[in-house]
């Protein structure tokens, strides 16, 4: 016998409220990781869908090359600069601050 708890069923109906939300933004999908016959949101009526959501959700991400890109290489230098400031903060140069 499987037991459930009460958060287990929350965490269920939250992915189920979720995939819901992405069929409703994504228009013509169906599903997260399959194309399944019939979604969470969508009336059977409609009947199946062609596309599953998750290649939606690609495309739309397409445009976000660019954007990318440069964040990477915002990183790269951020963190560039972190390193090289730990040699300030370590006091390396208290000799040559001291007067003879």
């Amino acid at each position: 016998m499987v037991t459930k708890n009460k958060d287990d069923v929350n965490d269920i109906d939250n992915v189920i409220k979720f995939i819901a939300e992405i069929e409703k933004s994504f228009g013509d999908c169906n599903g997260a990781c399959h194309k399944p016959l019939f979604g969470i949101s969508k009336s059977i009526a409609d009947g199946p869908v062609q596309k599953e959501c998750i290649e939606n959700v690609v495309d739309s991400m397409k445009g976000l090359l660019g954007p990318g890109i440069v964040c990477l290489l915002t990183s790269f230098v951020l963190l560039a600069a972190c390193c090289g400031s730990c040699t300030l903060c370590s006091g390396f140069n208290k000799d040559d601050l001291e007067g003879p």
